[in-house]
């Protein structure tokens, strides 16, 4: 089945598939891959002819669904400053068909240091990968002149991935994320302490992301379910960039009367109470997915400025949207209510996305 909101990327399969065991997975036109973890690429929608830049590009998965969006015309600058991450992420690209990928050696930007892929023609973008901090990369370099969009998917503190005990690497007591507008948490001193550093760090890589001169469009997200790390990095950044940019609404949750039935929606918001970020979205286990955040900064074409905090609320009103489900005649999602299904008990979402290899 079609996914609703990716439909073009995203198959559901029935609950007990045996994921691994599909010839699709085997050959590697499927990835197993979270839901939520497919947004960023789909809300960017980059031109596909134009270049597109993956700031924190490990372990690849966001990179190889951006493949799969643009033509040969586009190259895609994929950075990412871990050696050993960027080895993993380098390999990913390779197994999983990246006709075009070029390692770069970043002190001669020029230079290929392993040209794994020889010359072929190809359908794909090609693929420029550097083992490099993003911050230190110049936005003015003029390779980097056709960049029109940045995926920015940082560090973060991972939270809403399945929550870790202490003992397994997170040191934090309590983590519940309850809606986009009841949002509460307890964790100690040092998880605290590292939530600001991330913070910080998040917050200076979306600034430089918005130096590009030719970007029109920047996606930041996260798969953590803090405020620190999410509406908080934004409104900074809005405030930062007001002149320039503005927080577009994503899958604006309106009326079913003045929506059509291809436009997503989508309920669980950005914290708004505090933060104004309802233009951006959440998800979490209530959506059958991981706990996710994504806003989508886009450049003003004119000087004519919007306020950006002043943006409308989403609707409440009422949409629903009927899908055929396999085993199911078909079942009716009332999106202005709690979808009261048990994941395992009628699909699985455990495989996101299908990243065409052979294009």
């Amino acid at each position: 089945m079609l996914d609703y909101h990716l439909p073009h990327l995203l198959l559901v399969f029935p609950s007990g598939t045996a994921l691994h065991d599909l010839e699709l997975y085997k050959s590697r036109s499927l990835l197993i891959q979270d839901k939520a973890s497919c947004f960023s690429p789909e809300i960017l929608q980059p031109d596909p002819n134009s270049d597109v830049l993956d700031a924190c590009a490990a372990p690849g998965n966001k990179t190889l669904q951006l493949v799969s969006m643009l033509s040969n015309k586009s190259t895609i600058f994929a950075v990412d400053r871990d050696p050993n991450r960027f080895r993993r992420f380098t390999e990913n690209l390779i197994v999983n068909g990246v006709e075009r990928l070029s390692i770069m050696d970043w002190s001669n930007s020029n230079k290929q240091n392993n040209k794994h892929r020889k010359s072929v023609q190809s359908s794909q973008p090609s693929v420029e990968a550097y083992c490099s901090d993003f911050l230190s990369i110049d936005p003015y370099n003029p390779k980097f002149s056709n960049v029109q969009s940045i995926l920015l998917d940082p560090s973060c503190s991972g939270s809403g991935l399945s929550i870790r005990q202490p003992d397994g690497g997170e040191q934090y007591e309590k983590c519940t994320y309850k809606d986009s507008n009841n949002y509460t948490d307890e964790y100690n001193e040092e998880y605290t302490s590292r939530l600001k550093r991330l913070s910080n760090l998040q917050a200076m890589l979306l600034k430089h992301a918005l130096k590009f001169p030719n970007v029109q469009r920047v996606v930041y997200s996260t798969c953590s379910i803090h405020p620190e790390e999410n509406e908080a990095v934004v409104r900074e950044i809005v405030d930062y960039a007001s002149d320039k940019f503005y927080l577009e609404t994503i899958w604006p949750y309106i009326e079913s009367s003045s929506n059509s039935i291809n436009q997503p929606i989508w309920k669980h918001r950005g914290l708004s109470d505090i933060y104004q970020c309802e233009s951006c979205i959440r998800s979490s286990e209530k959506d059958l997915t991981n706990g996710f955040f994504v806003a989508l900064f886009i450049k003003y074409k004119s000087n004519n400025s919007l306020n950006v905090t002043s943006l409308p609320p989403p609707s409440s009103s009422i949409m629903t949207t009927e899908l055929s489900v396999p085993g199911n005649s078909s079942l009716t999602f009332n999106n202005n209510e709690n979808v009261n299904l048990e994941k395992q008990e009628l699909f699985t979402f455990k495989i996101r996305k299908k990243c065409r290899t052979n294009l």
